[in-house]
C-alpha cells in the first residue's frame, strides 16, 4: 500500500515537472520571438 502512494505522488511529481517545462520552454520561445523583431 505505502508503495502505491510513493508511485502516485512519483506520477503527479512527473506530470507538474512536465506541465513547468512546457510553461518555461513556451515563455523562452515567445520571449525570443520579441526580442528578435
Amino acid at each position: 500500500m505505502k508503495a502505491l502512494i510513493i508511485n502516485k505522488i512519483g506520477d503527479v511529481c512527473l506530470l507538474l515537472g512536465i506541465i513547468l517545462f512546457f510553461t518555461f520552454y513556451n515563455s523562452l520561445e515567445f520571449l525570443f520571438i520579441n526580442c528578435s523583431t
